[in-house]
């Protein structure tokens, strides 16, 4: 099995990987990992480790336990984590390196202090109780003092010396020892410590120079980059090569991995041994030949693994387990001529039988360590600690943590939806491992719709992936919603070089494309988007009526000052109200419509409809405000009004800004002084009109490719990057609706490949569901809502409200100034919608038939008029 390894790929090569690998881990070499985060990710688990290796370096024992926490006065180990000055300092301690007006490398110059820096979580420094008064310490030139007084300033201790004034400059060595202190050490019998003892043995054998930290956690990190490379190879032959250098740039690239691989409690090297054992086992019978012989040593060597890791923690087990059985799960889906092994069942038999013997005898060493007797020490583990994690804790009676949301929902949300750190070499921030997630089960789908050859083994794959690395939140979902700093680690045990992988074999696939060409041209004929958007009758004049009667529905409550309204309350919040909502579905439906008429109308009549669209009507409402209702309801004469400057107004109606207000008007109204609450939407319409112009004359729009390749960088940017988006970053209110606008875009761009069926409208309400309810894939929502309003429009039996008109942009710019004209105290809001509407629904009745609609029956006598500048007809060309 050695010489397999060897001969695959040459031994230089993998020599190589083992040093970037080391480099990475143990030195964080290309700064992939916050260096704060490096420095100290689970120190305090790496401390029991360290408390073993002191306690025998001071001939201390640890009852019952092989782990415990070095601590010196109290039973709370608070300052758990100054054994690592403790051990590389050989009870000497350094003091901070402060040079200042008061302090010369941490030696006062004001009197005879010295600063040191306390440890506290995630801070590596000297216990709170370390210095004792009376307490006798050595300097490096040989002299002597004593401890006389200690202070606990915040994140600083002081300790007060006897004698002289102490000179840094004259000690060379800055660091002092302390005589020896009265240390005891908390045990830790939750595990039975194989890593301590091996690591205190190593302690033991070190040269003096290489007493260090340092070089113990350079064993782990060499040692997980052995295995790191190892399974790579063996994934490579096994699966395939792409597979496999995924695997190692996740590994490599990973910060939490990077931060996990040199920590002594958890020896991640040790998780990866049953793997690799599995894996080693297909590529022998691969490569040379089934034998029973063989059988049995693949059973012993997989029981040893699991019990050495077992020994070493029994945390997260069932993700090792799984991920074991991987090779044997793909020979499985295979066609029976062209597996590796006849029988793979009877593997992966064996593998489990394996993880639970070995599981069994780690347990049975802990329990006769741990207690009296074996059953007793079994009893202890499982009820005590092991089943408080999960349900079957309040049947066994098992102690419970209390005031911790240990729901799926709430952990789906912190491990999925809200991943928050970059996932690979600092890329990738924030919402990409949802998207990730999304994607690769989407190319599973589709390789089972087009019927592609690899379809099972990607199954097998992805399902096996994710069970693989929710496991232990499924089995232990108390333990997840505690160790939140652990659990992003599992899912690189194996599911994102999984997603990775088939997301870029489906995508580089030419077989795959061909096949998906083929089946949209066989299915997509009668049911697709495209199909749908050629019929004149639907729903969209309705759906927009429906949205702006929505925001007004929203505005009533906060106008009369009785907070949400219920449908916001009882449905959306925290997360969302409806007037949001329906402010987002208004840019949905333009992204989705306005791109159209870009592609088949041209740059000259996109732009006049635009404008003819906005402007006409703006300008209307905007006299009415300035010449009617304000004076009407001005809190003095008309002289003072004029002298408040009431025309400045028409400077929103550019639309770019909208910055104006008419003065002291609804001055005793709940929202004083408030004239239109909705209209600063109106300049992020205008500007997503004039960024899809720009997309437009430069070409973006002739072709599909690059059409989706500049929308879809443009929603990235919007997404993680809004603050530097031109033109829009500077106000976040911004980001929703061009992220929906955006949206829309890609929705008509892509209309040959989107289906309008039931099963895909039942998906997206239930994925708006969870997203607005629980936060869950929240990203996705502009897609789901989308998908929600385009089913309305074209599938549900249409309703005529042409006949009427299209009053929704009335409705919309007028709401606001009617709820506030019909607005008196404690006022009902239902009371303020249905007033404010008698005088919205006829000023909109108005505006459509005598404004806006002949407005855009002009846009055609006007883009034929010599008016139309020559360089717009040049474009037009």
């Amino acid at each position: 099995m050695m010489k397999s390894f060897c001969s695959a790929g040459g031994f230089q090569w993998k020599f190589l990987l083992v040093v970037v690998c080391f480099l990475m881990y143990q030195l964080n070499f290309l700064n992939v990992v916050p260096e704060a985060m490096f420095k100290t990710y689970q120190d305090r688990s790496e401390a029991l480790v360290l408390g073993k290796i002191y306690g025998d370096v001071n001939d201390k024992g640890i009852p019952n336990a092989n782990l415990g926490f070095i601590n010196r006065g109290g039973k709370d180990p608070s300052d758990v984590l100054a054994v690592y000055l403790r051990l590389d300092g050989n009870n000497g301690f350094t003091p901070l390196d402060i040079t200042d007006a008061n302090w010369a490398h941490g030696f006062a110059t004001f009197g005879p202090k010295i600063l040191f820096g306390k440890s506290a979580a995630g801070v590596i420094g000297v216990g709170e109780n370390e210095f004792r008064v009376g307490q006798k310490f050595a300097l490096s030139n040989g002299q002597t003092r004593e401890v006389i007084g200690v202070e606990n300033l915040g994140q600083y201790i002081h300790l007060t010396y006897s004698g002289d004034l102490l000179n840094p400059n004259a000690l060379g060595d800055r660091n002092i020892t302390l005589s020896p202190g009265d240390y005891s050490i908390t045990p830790y019998p939750k595990q039975f410590g194989v890593q301590a003892i091996f690591l205190s043995k190593i302690w033991e054998i070190f040269p003096s120079y290489f007493k260090k930290i340092f070089w113990l956690q350079a064993l782990s990190s060499l040692f997980f980059s052995i295995a790191v490379v190892v399974l790579t190879f063996q994934i490579s032959q096994c699966i395939d090569k792409k597979f496999g250098t995924i695997f190692f740039l996740c590994m490599l690239g990973s910060p939490w991995v990077i931060s996990f691989a040199r920590n002594l409690y958890w020896v991640p090297f040790l998780w990866l041994l049953p793997v690799i054992t599995s894996f080693i086992y297909v590529n022998y019978v691969k490569k040379y030949s089934y034998s029973f012989i063989n059988f049995i040593i693949f059973g012993v060597v997989s029981f040893l693994t699991f019990f050495l890791k077992s020994l070493a923690g029994y945390e997260y087990l069932p993700i090792i387990v799984i991920f074991s059985m991987l090779p044997f799960l793909l020979e499985i889906v295979k066609p029976i001529k062209n597996r590796i092994i006849n029988k793979p069942y009877y593997c992966l038999l064996v593998n489990f039988l394996a993880s639970i013997f070995g599981f069994m005898a780690a347990l049975t060493m802990h329990a006769g360590m741990r207690a009296g007797s074996i059953l007793e020490g079994i009893k202890e583990t499982l009820i005590l600690e092991g089943f408080k994690y999960n349900f079957i804790g309040s049947i066994a009676n098992s102690p419970k943590y209390t005031g911790i949301d240990d729901s799926y929902i709430h952990i789906f949300d912190i491990y999925v939806s809200g991943w928050r750190t970059p996932i690979i070499f600092g890329f990738f921030e924030g919402m990409l491992f949802p998207i990730l997630f999304v994607v690769s089960l989407l190319t599973v789908v589709l390789n089972f719709i087009i019927k592609s050859e690899d379809r099972y083994k990607n199954f097998i794959i992805w399902s096996s992936a994710l069970i693989c690395s929710c496991s232990w939140s499924i089995l232990m979902p108390m333990h997840s919603a505690i160790h939140t700093h652990l659990n992003f680690i599992l899912w690189y045990f194996f599911f994102i070089p999984a997603a990775f992988y088939l997301v870029f074999i489906f995508f580089t696939s030419p077989e795959n494309l061909r096949c998906l060409t083929k089946w949209r041209e066989k299915n997509l004929n009668t049911c697709s988007l495209e199909k749908f958007e050629l019929i004149k009758t639907n729903n969209f004049t309705l759906l927009r009526f429906i949205l702006a009667l929505s925001v007004m529905f929203g505005h009533s409550f906060p106008i009369v000052g009785k907070g949400s309204d219920p449908i916001s309350v009882y449905f959306l919040q925290p997360r969302a109200w409806v007037g949001a909502i329906a402010v987002e579905g208004f840019f949905f439906i333009s992204g989705f419509l306005v791109v159209g008429s870009f592609v088949r109308r041209g740059a000259v009549n996109y732009l006049l409809s635009r404008a003819l669209r906005l402007y006409p009507a703006i300008i209307l409402y905007t006299s009415i405000v300035v010449f009617i209702v304000g004076p009407l309801f001005f809190e003095g004469n008309v002289f003072q009004y004029l002298a408040t400057k009431p025309w400045l107004n028409f400077y929103n109606v550019p639309l770019w800004e909208w910055n104006y207000n008419i003065l002291n008007i609804f001055n005793n109204n709940t929202l004083a002084g408030s004239t239109n609450g909705s209209a600063w939407t109106l300049p992020v319409e205008l500007r997503c009109y004039l960024l899809l112009f720009l997309m437009g004359i430069f070409g973006v729009l002739d072709s599909r490719v690059r059409a989706n390749f500049a929308s879809i960088g443009l929603l990235i940017i919007a997404i993680w990057f809004f603050k530097d988006f031109p033109v829009f970053g500077l106000n976040e209110r911004y980001r929703d609706p061009l992220i929906y606008f955006i949206t829309g875009s890609l929705f008509w761009l892509n209309k040959d490949l989107i289906p309008l069926t039931w099963k895909l409208l039942l998906i997206c309400m239930t994925g708006a569901f969870f997203a607005i309810h629980y936060g869950m894939f929240y990203l996705y929502l502009p897609f789901f809502m989308g998908y929600m309003m385009l089913y309305f429009v074209y599938k549900c039996p249409a309703v005529n409200l042409d006949k009427y008109g299209d009053l929704s942009y009335g409705v919309y710019i007028y709401a606001w100034v009617a709820q506030q004209i019909v607005w008196v105290k404690d006022q009902n809001p239902y009371t303020n919608f249905i007033l404010a509407l008698c005088i919205v629904l006829p000023i909109s009745y108005f505006s459509w038939h005598f404004v806006e609609s002949p407005a855009l029956l002009f846009r055609k006598k006007l883009k034929g008029s010599s008016f139309v500048p020559s360089f717009l007809r040049q474009i037009a060309k």
